[in-house]
C-alpha cells in the first residue's frame, strides 16, 4: 500500500513482494514475460516442471523456455483449466513470486573526513548524501580541469614569449653544447621557467620554426576564457548546484525509459485455494475391519477388493476427491481427511493410523463420507412417509423444528437427541 511504501522510505526497512508477469495467449497458453529481480530464470522453469511432473498443478500439462533476449516461459494449459488458479499455485510454491527485503543501510560520512560508518537511513537522507556527493565530484572535476588549463596556459605563454625573437631562440639552441646549456640560455634570455623551457626544447626545431603564432594566441585565449569561467563556478556554490542539476537531467534524457515493473497494491493478489489443485474425481473409499484404508476408482464387487489375510471389507463409501471422509473411533473421536489424501491403490492400502495419531487401543468403528451427494438431505423437498414434519402440500408443519435432530445411541443402549443448530 502507499502507506507501507511511505513507512519503508521513512524507516529504511521493509519488504516488497515481487511477482513475475504473464499474459494469456488463447485458452491453452500462458506466457511468463518477466521474473523477480535476482532470480535465475532456469531455476523457475525447473521448479515448474517438477510441480507438473508431480501433478501438483492439474491445470498445466507442460512448460517450455522460449527465451531469447527477453524472458518467454510458455505454460501449456489443459483444456478448460483456470489460468489464474495455475498461476496462483506457481506464485505460492515457486520463485515466480519472491519477497525482497529492503534494508537501506549505507556507509555515511562521519566527523572524521576519511572515515565512513554504516547506518540505516531513510530515502531523503540517501538522496541528500547522493546530491552532496555529486556536488563534491563536480567541484573536484572543475578544480582538476582548472589545474590542467593553467598548466597549458603557462606553456603557451612561454611559446608566445619566444615568438617575438624566434630566429634568435633557434640560433641559441643550435649553438648550445647540450640540452641543459640550451635551457639555461633560454631561461636567462627570455625569463622562462623550467617547465616552459622543457616544452620548447621538446619541440623539434623544424616544427618550432613552422608554428603559427596566431594559432598559439587563439588557443591561449580560449584556455584563459575557460579558466575564468571555472573560477567563477568555484566561487559560486549555487552555480555549481545548477551544473549538478543540468548533468542529472542529461542522464535522465539519455538513459530514462518507461517503467517495466508494474507497481500494484495488495488487492491485486491472486487468491490461492488448495481445492483448485485437487483433481475432481469420483472414487470409492474402502476401509477394512482391521483399519486399512485405500481409494479406488471402481470395483466390480466386494469380493474382488483385495484385503490382507484374515481381514475383510468393512465400509465402502463414494465421494469426490475434493470431499472429506470421517473416521469414528471407539474413543468417541472423529478424524477427518480429504479423500485425495487417502492412498490410491488396488492393493491393501495403508493403516489408518498412518493418517492420524491414534491412542493405544483406539480403532475405527464407523466411517462417513461427507460428500454432499452421499449425505442424507436434512431438508427433503418431499414429505416423509409418516408426514410428521410436512403437511400434504410439502410445507413444514407449524410445530416442525427449524433444524433436524440428531439421535445418538451408545453400545450400552443409552440414547441422546440434540438439534444440529450451530453445527451446520
Amino acid at each position: 500500500t502507499r502507506e507501507e511504501l511511505a513507512e519503508m522510505y521513512e524507516t529504511g526497512s521493509g519488504t516488497i513482494e515481487m511477482r513475475g508477469a504473464y499474459r494469456t495467449k488463447g485458452k491453452t497458453r500462458a506466457i511468463i514475460e518477466s521474473v523477480p529481480y535476482g532470480v535465475d530464470k532456469s531455476e523457475i522453469v525447473e521448479e515448474i516442471a517438477e510441480h507438473i511432473a508431480e501433478e501438483n498443478v492439474p491445470q498445466l500439462s507442460n512448460v517450455r523456455d522460449e527465451s531469447t533476449d527477453d524472458v518467454r516461459i510458455v505454460l501449456e494449459l489443459k483444456r478448460g483449466s483456470d489460468t489464474e488458479a495455475a498461476l496462483a499455485y506457481l506464485y505460492k510454491y515457486t520463485k515466480l513470486q519472491k519477497r525482497f527485503h529492503v534494508n537501506l543501510t549505507c556507509l555515511t560520512p562521519t566527523e572524521e573526513t576519511d572515515v565512513k560508518a554504516p547506518r540505516q537511513v531513510d530515502l531523503r537522507t540517501i538522496l541528500r548524501h547522493f546530491l552532496d556527493f555529486r556536488l563534491d565530484v563536480v567541484t573536484r572535476r572543475l578544480r582538476n580541469e582548472l589545474d590542467e588549463l593553467e598548466a597549458r596556459i603557462h606553456i603557451l605563454e612561454g611559446f608566445e614569449t619566444i615568438f617575438d625573437a624566434l630566429d634568435e631562440a633557434i640560433k641559441m639552441i643550435r649553438a648550445s653544447k647540450n640540452k641543459a646549456d640550451a635551457a639555461q640560455r633560454l631561461m636567462h634570455r627570455f625569463r622562462l621557467d623550467e617547465d616552459q623551457t622543457d616544452a620548447i626544447l621538446e619541440t623539434r626545431l623544424y616544427k618550432l620554426s613552422q608554428m603559427e603564432i596566431e594559432a598559439i594566441r587563439e588557443e591561449l585565449e580560449e584556455k584563459r576564457a575557460r579558466a575564468e569561467e571555472i573560477r567563477d563556478l568555484l566561487d559560486d556554490e549555487s552555480a555549481r548546484w545548477g551544473l549538478v542539476e543540468d548533468e542529472l537531467q542529461d542522464v535522465r534524457d539519455d538513459y530514462a525509459d518507461e517503467r517495466r515493473s508494474t507497481i500494484v497494491g495488495p488487492d491485486a493478489g491472486m487468491e490461492y485455494t488448495e481445492e483448485d489443485y485437487i483433481v475432481d474425481e469420483d472414487v470409492h473409499v474402502i476401509v477394512t475391519r482391521d483399519g486399512w484404508v485405500k481409494r479406488q476408482g471402481t470395483y466390480s464387487d466386494l469380493d474382488s477388493i483385495r484385503t490382507r489375510d484374515g481381514d475383510e471389507v468393512g465400509w465402502v463409501l463414494a465421494g469426490s476427491t475434493r470431499a472429506t471422509v470421517g473416521f469414528f473411533t471407539n474413543y468417541g473421536t472423529c478424524y477427518t481427511t480429504r479423500i485425495a489424501e487417502i492412498p490410491s491403490t488396488t492393493g491393501y492400502g495403508d493403516p489408518v493410523q498412518k493418517l492420524f495419531s491414534f491412542d493405544d487401543g483406539e480403532h475405527v468403528v464407523g466411517v462417513v463420507s461427507f460428500d454432499d451427494r452421499a449425505l442424507p438431505d436434512p431438508f427433503p423437498e418431499e414429505p416423509d412417509e409418516q408426514g410428521d414434519l410436512f403437511d400434504p402440500n410439502g410445507e413444514p408443519q407449524a410445530d416442525a423444528p427449524d433444524h433436524p435432530y440428531v439421535v445418538a445411541i451408545s453400545k450400552s443402549g443409552q440414547a441422546t437427541r440434540f438439534t444440529v443448530d450451530g453445527y451446520v
